[in-house]
């Protein structure tokens, strides 16, 4: 049974009256296999001295896969030119071959920012990385923004 089908079939039973399902967007607990960007993650997600937002229950509805599955946003990436992209990615982000792949996608003006040493989690929040990414924000939007 593929994962559509089953999202179908609880998509129905909610709409019959089922109870909504959830999933938790992060690991519920960490042990020796859980991979660093999990835990990048849950130390800014589940961390009220971080990103964690009171009203946030840090699940989503398991039906909202479907449309996730058939989103495609680089499918017409190159008729965002010629308004100008900046791709801000860490070194060591778990998502940087989607920057470098949007990036190799998108038509001219581009631009691909690697911050050295970050991770992705590390671009929200983090001091020594905001230091580097917003003045190269500031320089591109007084460039392009007139």
């Amino acid at each position: 049974m593929s994962i559509l089908d089953e999202i179908g079939r609880q998509r129905t039973a909610e709409y019959g009256g089922a109870a909504r399902k959830d999933i938790r967007a992060l690991p519920e607990k960490v042990d020796e296999n859980t991979p660093k960007f999990a835990i990048d993650f849950l130390d800014y997600y589940d961390n009220p001295e971080r990103g964690q937002h009171p009203n946030s229950t840090g699940y989503y509805s398991y039906t909202s896969l479907a449309p996730m599955m058939n989103f495609f946003p680089f499918t017409q990436i190159e008729t965002i030119s010629p308004r100008p992209l900046l791709f801000i990615v860490g070194e060591n982000a778990v998502s940087k071959y989607f920057s470098e792949d949007a990036y190799e996608k998108a038509a001219e003006p581009k631009e691909l920012f690697v911050v050295p040493g970050a991770t992705h989690v590390d671009l929200y929040d983090q001091p020594e990385y905001l230091k580097i990414t917003l003045p190269k924000l500031d320089t591109f939007f007084k460039q392009y923004l007139k």
